[in-house]
């Protein structure tokens, strides 16, 4: 799981250490400005937006793909609205009660009624709602 993860974020991540060498770490070295290596905070934004832009729905997919830990993290940074870039937020916000789930229709009815009738409680329900209202992973 880790060597797929970082074959993906490999990529992602080298572009954004990148634009962050560009800007802080050769003023740091002394790398003059008229090289054109340097970039200014203002060109590094619009880069680092440009890098969210691109790669948002890229890191989603294999958050997604890799689920557990990867989504947990994700479920995490989706409480900070003042830590993750908004292309990545609006994504990270669905995994709140958007979790994707692999049950078939009926299976999660028939798991909760099996349950219920081992604990003596056959009838506990009257009737069952298919239709989620959010998915979510505790």
């Amino acid at each position: 799981r880790s060597v797929t993860f970082w074959y993906h974020a490999f990529p992602v991540w080298a572009q954004y250490r990148a634009v962050q060498w560009r800007n802080r770490d050769l003023a740091k070295i002394g790398v003059p400005s008229w090289t054109g290596l340097t970039l200014g905070d203002a060109d590094a934004n619009a880069a680092y937006e440009r890098l969210h832009e691109r790669h948002a729905l890229k890191v989603r997919d294999l958050v997604f793909d890799m689920r557990g830990f990867y989504f947990k993290n994700a479920q995490l940074l989706s409480t900070r609205d003042d830590f993750v870039p908004r292309q990545y937020l609006e994504w990270c916000k669905l995994t709140q009660d958007q979790a994707p789930t692999e049950m078939a229709p009926g299976q999660a009815e028939a798991i909760a009624r099996a349950k219920l009738a081992e604990a003596g409680h056959p009838d506990a329900f009257e009737w069952w709602e298919e239709e989620p209202c959010g998915v979510a992973s505790i």
